[in-house]
C-alpha cells in the first residue's frame, strides 16, 4: 500500500512532525488513542479521519467542535477528497497531506565552511581584534583632541567602539538563533571587529584627501566610498552566518541596504549644515591630518602667482 504523510503545524507555521502512514485509515485528534494527537485545545478529542476510498484519499469530519477547513478557501466542509500538498485548518492548527512520490523543491546549495571561520571563533583572534580596537580608537581620540584631557576620557572612545560591536554581533547573533539555531556570537564579534579597525584609517584616508585637495566634496565622496565597500563586506558576512539566503538574495539585499544607509546619511549631513542655520555653531577645529600633505611651492611663488591675479594695470 503506498504511504502516506501527515505533517502538523502549529499557528506560527512552525512545524511539530511529520508522519508516515500505509494504514486505510488515520485518526486525527486530541485523544491518545489517535493515530495523530495534536495538542491543540481547540481541537476535538477525536476530530477528523483521513479514509482511502476507490477514488483515493477523503478526510471526513468526525463531527468535531471547531471544523475542518480548507486553509486557501477557509471553506468548512464534511467530507473532501485529499490531494498531495492539500492544507487543511483544524481548531489553531495546521494539517498538510502528501503522497509519497509529491515532488520536492531543488537541494539548495549550502556555504561550505572555511577556514577562516574557525579563526574568527577563536578566543585569541577575538581578544586580539577587541583589544585592537580599544588602542587605536583611544589613541585616535588623544590625536585629534585639542584638549589636554585624561586617559580615562579618551579611554571612552574605545569603550563606546567595544560596546557598539557587542550590541551589533548580539543583534546579528539573535537573528542566527532564530533562523540557523546557531547563534556564532563569537564570529559576529570578530567580522564587527574588522569593520571597526578598517572604518577608522579609511575615514582618515578620506580627511587626508580632502585636505591635500583642500575640497569637502571629495573628502565626502571618498568616505562614502569606502563605507559603502567596508559595510557591504559586513553585511556579507553577517548574512552568511545568520540566514540561510542564496549569495545573489544575500548581494541584493546588501546592496538595498547599503545605498539606503548612504542615502539617508548624505541627506542628513545636507539639511544639517551649518549654511541652513540662523545660527550656526562650530563644534570642530580646523587641524591637519596626521601625516602632513607635501608642501606646494613656496611662499614667494605664492605671493608672485596672487600679485599676477590680482593685478590692477589693465583698469588704469
Amino acid at each position: 500500500m503506498a504511504k502516506i504523510i501527515v505533517a502538523l503545524f502549529n499557528t506560527q507555521g512552525h512545524r511539530l512532525e511529520y508522519k508516515s502512514f500505509e494504514q486505510s485509515e488515520i485518526n486525527i485528534g486530541r485523544a491518545f488513542h489517535n493515530d495523530v494527537i495534536v495538542t491543540d485545545p481547540f481541537v476535538s478529542p477525536h476530530h477528523c479521519q483521513l479514509t482511502r476510498a476507490e477514488k483515493g484519499w477523503v478526510l471526513i469530519d468526525c463531527g468535531s467542535e471547531n471544523g475542518v477547513y480548507i486553509r486557501k478557501t477557509l471553506e468548512r466542509f464534511e467530507e473532501r477528497c485529499v490531494e498531495s500538498g492539500d492544507e487543511f485548518i483544524i481548531g489553531e492548527s495546521r494539517l498538510c497531506v502528501y503522497f509519497e512520490d509529491h515532488p520536492l523543491a531543488p537541494t539548495k546549495v549550502c556555504q561550505a565552511p572555511t577556514p577562516n571561520s574557525k579563526t574568527l571563533s577563536r578566543p585569541f583572534m577575538i581578544g586580539f581584534l577587541l583589544l585592537l580596537v580599544f588602542w587605536i580608537y583611544t589613541i585616535d581620540a588623544h590625536l585629534v583632541s585639542i584638549k589636554n584631557l585624561s586617559f580615562v576620557k579618551k579611554s571612552l572612545t574605545g569603550v563606546g567602539a567595544l560596546i557598539g560591536i557587542l550590541i551589533w554581533a548580539g543583534g546579528w547573533a539573535f537573528i542566527g538563533q532564530l533562523i540557523k539555531h546557531r547563534a556564532r556570537f563569537m564570529e559576529q564579534i570578530s567580522v564587527a571587529s574588522i569593520f571597526t579597525i578598517l572604518s577608522l584609517p579609511l575615514k582618515q584616508v578620506s580627511t587626508y584627501l580632502g585636505f591635500r585637495f583642500s575640497s569637502m566634496a571629495l573628502e565626502g565622496l571618498c568616505s562614502s566610498l569606502f563605507f559603502g565597500i567596508v559595510f557591504a563586506w559586513l553585511l556579507i558576512r553577517n548574512l552568511s552566518l545568520s540566514t540561510r539566503l542564496s549569495l545573489k538574495k544575500q548581494r541584493v539585499a546588501t546592496a538595498f541596504i547599503t545605498i539606503a544607509i548612504m542615502s539617508i546619511g548624505a541627506l542628513s549631513y545636507f539639511a544639517d549644515t551649518a549654511e541652513f542655520r540662523s545660527s550656526p555653531s562650530y563644534f570642530g577645529t580646523l587641524k591637519a591630518p596626521y601625516i602632513p600633505p607635501p608642501r606646494g611651492g613656496s611662499i614667494d611663488a605664492f605671493m608672485k602667482e596672487g600679485t599676477s591675479i590680482y593685478s590692477f594695470e589693465n583698469h588704469k
